[in-house]
């Protein structure tokens, strides 16, 4: 690694007004330097040919070997964004048959294969940041890319080539995997769904059945478009407010702190749950066969004195469990049957409320 060029780099680095000069500063103080630390004789001509004259115009410079342009570099002003700039300067090497061309603001630099196919875009193969990269890794790339010793051996193509084939494996990786993603999500492998059945079987006892975890993941997981926009299952759900008892104080409920989508998404997956609105509560009641709503509370969201959700967990003379004593983390909640509590974000909440509804009458609907 040269010392010499590390120290160039250093100091670019620590210039603060490397964003603000112009062009020709950027070719004067940038350009010209990191050239002479690359072992080019920067005032030969023959070897860097500054504006160096093609067909319809010139490039601002050109490293040649035997009078023969190798390399095109292509200078914009500081901080200046280099999108929208290299359609120019591609058509100028592609023309040329110029096998590598650089486009740079002087902290950035674009690297491309310009004889390669593709848009101009896909054509570019790495990329130099000054203000984002350790400084040995920048002077490792540029010796690699623009040395004049590679460039004389050819060594310089083949590192760009290397380079570019991992660029294109990795944005084939980056546009697959969403849709790698989303048919696991909506049609799940026996063995993503056997190992995600053996883990609940560890933990709780029960292993679910296949269906129950392609359920899971569709309700759970968001979806990837190969733009990377995620869409993710719904985690405010709108409540539908059942008539109220005169005098009761319904809230907005653009007031009201989000609901776990648990909360909705478990009911309803039983039959007959329902959930009302009450002050400051979500009560969930149980509609029987008949349509007839029953005087009991399933389960109750309340909201405390710090608007948090606390999850009350009701149960009748027939619960097949006693929460209060299988679940770490409940407390009495104080009111009539000293139901336990806690609260809605706890990790294990949604466990809870599974066990509660499965140790009932409910009928889980599929």
């Amino acid at each position: 690694m040269s010392d010499k060029l590390l120290k160039v780099i250093e100091d670019l680095q620590s210039d603060k007004r490397l964003t603000l000069l112009l062009e020709a500063d950027i070719s004067r103080s940038v350009i010209l330097r990191i050239l002479d630390a690359l072992n080019w004789s920067t005032s030969n001509r023959r070897e860097v040919n500054p504006e160096y004259s093609v067909r319809g115009g010139w490039v601002d410079f050109a490293l040649l070997i035997g009078n023969r342009p190798k390399v095109f570099i292509e200078v914009k002003r500081g901080g200046e964004p280099l999108a929208g700039h290299q359609e120019q300067l591609l058509g100028y090497a592609f023309r040329q048959g110029v096998k590598i061309a650089i486009l740079t603001n002087g902290a950035t630099w674009w690297f491309y294969l310009p004889l390669q196919e593709g848009s101009w875009e896909e054509r570019k193969f790495d990329t130099v940041e000054f203000d984002r990269q350790d400084k040995e890794e920048i002077v490792q790339k540029l010796e690699d890319l623009l040395s004049k010793e590679n460039v004389i051996s050819g060594k310089v193509v083949q590192n760009a080539e290397i380079l570019y084939e991992q660029s294109q494996k990795k944005e084939e990786i980056s546009t697959t995997l969403p849709d790698a993603w989303n048919q696991l999500v909506s049609e799940p492998d026996d063995l993503l769904v056997e190992l995600l059945a053996e883990k609940t079987e560890e933990l709780c006892g029960h292993k679910p059945d296949k269906n129950e975890i392609e359920q899971f993941l569709l309700a759970h997981f968001p979806t990837i478009d190969r733009s990377g926009s995620v869409s993710t299952p719904a985690c405010k759900v709108q409540v539908p407010l059942p008539s109220q008892p005169k005098g009761s104080a319904i809230r907005d409920l653009s007031e009201l702190p989000d609901v776990p989508a648990y909360v909705y998404e478990i009911a309803e997956r039983f039959d007959g749950i329902e959930i009302q609105q009450r002050d400051n509560m979500l009560v969930a009641k149980y509609r029987n066969e008949n349509g007839n709503v029953q005087d009991y509370n399933v389960f109750v969201l309340e909201l405390n004195d710090k608007n948090e959700w606390i999850l009350i967990l009701s149960y009748g003379n027939d619960s097949k469990f006693d929460i209060q004593n299988d679940f770490e983390g409940t407390r009495p909640h104080g009111g009539r049957g000293n139901f336990p509590s806690l609260p809605a974000s706890h990790k294990n909440a949604k466990a809870y409320l599974l066990r509660l509804l499965r140790g009932w009458k409910y009928e889980e609907v599929i």
